[in-house]
């Protein structure tokens, strides 16, 4: 088997610096963008779960007020309504 040169890949031997500088300028605007498109997908996801607790807080009070039900406790379990004695 032929033996391979070992080379470190952060630091090539035989690259020209101008390539290395146009190299690392496309992987820096590469990086950039991946960055802000993590920070936007961050502020949406957060916008979202603010927005759902500003909407539970807006809808639970008034739907907690329409479940309450006086004398719910003496309904019977079942569902069936009771027959009423007729007015005297």
């Amino acid at each position: 088997m032929p033996a391979v040169p070992a080379s470190v890949p952060s630091v090539p031997a035989s690259v020209p610096a101008a390539v290395q500088a146009a190299l690392s300028a496309a992987l820096s605007v590469s990086r950039q963008q991946e960055i802000a498109d993590q920070l936007v997908v961050l502020l949406i996801s957060t916008l979202h779960r603010v927005g759902l607790r500003a909407d539970k807080g807006v809808f639970r009070r008034p739907a907690a007020a329409f479940t309450r039900v006086n004398g719910k406790e003496n309904l019977p379990a079942d569902g069936r309504r009771r027959r009423c004695a007729p007015p005297r």
